[in-house]
């Protein structure tokens, strides 16, 4: 599995296992050419080995799902990708952070989704929980629980509606839809439940599209396996509730 994140014009990939990036611009090289340059810490401190997870938020990357750690998260020195220094030699509020220095903590589940809502907020997709950053772990954020009740599915099971409202795959099946200061509600438990339910999801991962034109949500299944070939896809209209 993975996963991309564009921060600063550059592209960020990891598979769990190696940290790559590419830049379009070619602005390291003389004669730009299409190389995909290892990822690593250049300006001091280690990258977090094996993160899964993937996300720019407030300037900074964000490393999530650690093989050895999947409740760790570590977010790279705001405005600087390649800065992974926890403790330099002055403390500052823009410097590399983790759940295992900050106040905040780490996320006391299993981290399988993040969700860069806006500049201020954070959603963390659990395994069983849902929680929430609110401002920088570096200048007074905190991390709220939002939901017992579900988690999310592994991977970017979600997306967000114009209107801001997210839309997810639970841990369990089902869809859900939430905002940040609301509880998350199931859109499909009198629909389409069943079906979802015995989607194997160490087998398949989910994803989700908002289609403006036609004001509804799109259901991907696709397997992890055999190219990634989309098997099956849901519609579901908004203005009736229906899902085809």
């Amino acid at each position: 599995h993975i996963q991309s994140a564009v921060l600063f014009n550059k592209v960020f990939y990891t598979d769990g296992l190696d940290y790559k990036y590419y830049d379009p611009r070619g602005a390291e090289l003389a004669n730009p050419t299409d190389e995909v340059y290892d990822w690593v810490s250049k300006s001091g401190g280690e990258m977090p080995k094996r993160g899964k997870l993937l996300c720019g938020w407030r300037g900074r990357m964000v490393i999530a799902h650690l093989a050895d750690d999947p409740q760790e998260w570590h977010m790279s020195k705001q405005g600087d990708p390649f800065n992974w220094d926890l403790y330099p030699p002055v403390l500052n509020a823009q410097q590399a952070v983790s759940g295992t220095v900050s106040k905040i903590g780490k996320v006391p589940d299993i981290i399988n989704s993040l969700i860069p809502y806006n500049d201020d907020l954070m959603i963390v997709g659990g395994d069983h929980t849902l929680w929430r950053f609110t401002g920088d772990p570096m200048f007074g954020g905190q991390l709220d629980l939002l939901s017992d009740s579900t988690g999310m599915s592994f991977g970017r099971p979600w997306w967000k509606d114009p209107e801001g409202v997210i839309y997810f795959f639970g841990s369990r099946g089902g869809v859900y839809a939430m905002t940040p200061q609301g509880q998350p509600q199931r859109i499909t438990i009198k629909t389409i439940d069943r079906k979802l339910a015995d989607i194997d999801l160490a087998t398949y991962r989910i994803e989700l599209v908002w289609n403006t034109r036609d004001d509804g949500l799109h259901l991907f299944k696709v397997p992890y396996a055999a190219g990634g070939q989309i098997i099956s896809h849901f519609f579901w209209e908004r203005k009736t509730g229906a899902w085809f």
